[in-house]
């Protein structure tokens, strides 16, 4: 059995939660195809794939953070590369990897990298948010998706945590994670998606 121990482990840290469909995030089967397309955004252009392994860029939003506050996609201007980590109340990977997310979030202030959350409000809320990342220690940047960037990006994602890396103009810059990874890991996703950019 105890040979067996360290596989077991690789195997529970490469799992991920699945995400159960949601009413509030997916359009129904019912719903005209021309109505599936994303409401009217800051941008037209934005086209939602098919698939989160297709995402090419992030929406343009304006939704919440944690405390309410107005939060856009000029967030990720902030940063040269910002890690987006998607995660729920429920997902238990998800919270397990939060301290080592906010562990790498105050080392990579100092090279202009960061990282931002944003949790499935669609299975929690505000509250029920706020308690986990404070019992976790985490002071980085969350966002409390609304209906429309659950409908433009959230509904993409199948699988928690899932995570991926943004420029500064919210281009997805990396492949997309599924999966728990530790603060190693994803120290060097960043590191290897900035040695990309120069």
């Amino acid at each position: 059995m105890k040979k067996w121990i360290p596989v077991l482990l690789a195997l529970a840290m490469l799992s991920g939660c699945a995400r159960a469909a949601s009413p509030q995030a997916a359009p129904s089967a019912s719903t005209p195809a021309d109505s599936q397309a994303p409401a009217a955004t800051a941008s037209s252009d934005y086209v939602r794939p098919s698939s989160i392994k297709e995402l090419t860029v992030l929406p343009p939003f304006t939704s919440q953070d944690m405390a309410g506050n107005s939060v856009t996609q000029e967030v990720f201007s902030q940063n040269r590369l910002t890690l987006v980590n998607v995660w729920a109340t429920w997902c238990g990977y998800c919270v397990q990897e939060m301290p080592g997310l906010q562990a790498l979030s105050e080392e990579l202030k100092e090279q202009g990298m960061g990282v931002v959350g944003m949790v499935d409000s669609t299975s929690c809320t505000r509250e029920e948010a706020q308690e986990i990342l404070d019992s976790a220690g985490v002071t980085y940047l969350n966002i409390y998706p609304d209906a429309q960037l659950n409908r433009d990006f959230m509904v993409l994602v199948q699988s928690l945590p899932t995570s991926f890396i943004v420029d500064a103009q919210g281009n997805v810059v990396s492949d997309v994670i599924v999966g728990m990874r530790s603060k190693e890991a994803y120290a060097q996703l960043m590191q290897d998606a900035l040695a990309k950019m120069e």
